[in-house]
C-alpha cells in the first residue's frame, strides 16, 4: 500500500469519525503494506495497549510522521471502546 492510499484511508476514517478500534486490534502487518502505514498502525496499536494496560479511561496522542516533502500530522483519541483520528493535516516539510 502506498503512501497515497495510506493517507485517503486515514483521511476517509478522520473525516468519517469512524471508531477503528476493531480494525487497529485485528491488525496484522504483511508485505503490501507500505512503511508509513505500518508505522501509523503501531502508533495506533501501542495507543490502545497503553490505554488497556494503564486503565487510563481516554489517551489523547498524536504523531507526525514524516513523508517526501510533507508531515503527516495525525491525533487520535482513544477509549475502552473507542479509537477515532480526531485531527489529520498535512503540511509541507521545512
Amino acid at each position: 500500500m502506498n503512501n497515497l492510499i495510506c493517507l485517503l484511508s486515514l483521511n476517509n476514517a478522520f473525516l468519517a469519525n469512524k471508531n477503528i478500534l476493531t480494525d487497529v486490534e485485528e491488525f496484522e502487518p504483511n508485505g503490501n503494506h507500505s512503511p508509513n502505514f505500518l508505522r501509523v498502525m503501531q502508533w495506533l496499536k501501542e495507543s490502545v495497549q497503553m490505554q488497556h494496560c494503564f486503565h487510563i479511561d481516554e489517551v489523547e496522542t498524536q504523531l507526525h510522521l514524516t513523508l517526501d516533502n510533507s508531515v503527516l500530522m495525525l491525533k487520535a483519541l482513544i477509549t475502552k471502546e473507542s479509537c477515532i483520528l480526531t485531527d489529520v493535516r498535512k503540511r509541507e516539510a521545512r
